[in-house]
């Protein structure tokens, strides 16, 4: 006797959505910090800190990218918040 075969349908899985779920968070660097707000469809900066003799420069405040930097007499540092396929990606420099 041959062995049986049993041919399943065929199934279709959909990939699970890449959005990232909304959500706020504070990104550290040395010049100082800041707070983005994720709402699931676009960025908002919220708010930002900077460290003791650094000054704040906001060159980016758009709903896919916010881009802080922070700058001394010394050192400068960048905070750059973005959307890439759905998902929040960030670069500190």
């Amino acid at each position: 006797m041959a062995p049986t075969t049993t041919v399943s349908p065929a199934t279709t899985t959909t990939a699970p959505d890449p959005s990232d779920p909304p959500f706020t968070r504070q990104y550290d660097s040395t010049g100082g910090s800041i707070t983005v707000n994720w709402n699931g469809t676009a960025l908002s900066l919220v708010s930002t800190a900077a460290a003791a003799g650094y000054e704040t420069e906001i060159e980016d405040q758009s709903a896919d990218r916010i881009r802080v930097r922070f700058r001394s007499d010394s050192n400068a540092s960048r905070i750059e918040v973005r959307v890439q396929d759905g998902r929040v990606e960030h670069t500190i420099s």
